[in-house]
Order: structure tokens, then C-alpha cells, then sequence
């Protein structure tokens, strides 16, 4: 989905739940390398996500990331 929308004018708050584990972490790491500049944070911070009050978490903490940067829209995107 990155791949489709990315703009480096655009800020992106990136969170990948389900990586418990480091090997997890570092594939999700590598499948965006290409997205690593200042307007691109990746988080691994929760575990699961799907169907429970973290996904609020993980807008919460967008919001809180996104505070003091200049923007118009703030759009949340959620892939399964």
C-alpha cells in the first residue's frame, strides 16, 4: 500500500503489530527500506492489534507523533 501512496511532501506513521519477535521486527524493517527519511516513522509497539482497543492506541500515538508537524489531513490507513 506504501508503495501506491507515498509522497516524501506526506508524513507516515508506520505500525507493525504482530512482530513479538526481533526476526520479525528486522523483516518488517526490511521490506521498507526504501521508506526510512524524516517524514516516515515505523513502530513495532503492540503485538496485537486486530479487533481490540489497540488500534485506537495506534491512532492515539499517530496524533501524539504527528502534534507538531505541519499538515492538512490526518488519514488512518489500516492493511490486514
Amino acid at each position: 500500500m506504501l508503495k501506491r501512496i507515498y509522497s516524501s511532501s506526506d508524513f507516515f506513521y508506520i505500525n507493525i503489530t504482530e512482530a513479538d519477535s526481533q526476526r520479525k521486527r528486522d523483516i518488517g524493517r526490511k521490506e521498507l527500506t526504501d521508506y526510512t527519511a524524516e517524514n516516515v516513522s515505523i513502530n513495532f509497539k503492540y503485538k496485537n492489534a486486530y479487533v481490540t482497543f489497540n488500534l485506537v492506541n495506534i491512532v492515539l500515538d499517530a496524533m501524539i507523533e504527528f502534534a507538531h508537524k505541519n499538515y492538512d489531513y490526518f488519514i488512518n490507513l489500516s492493511g490486514q
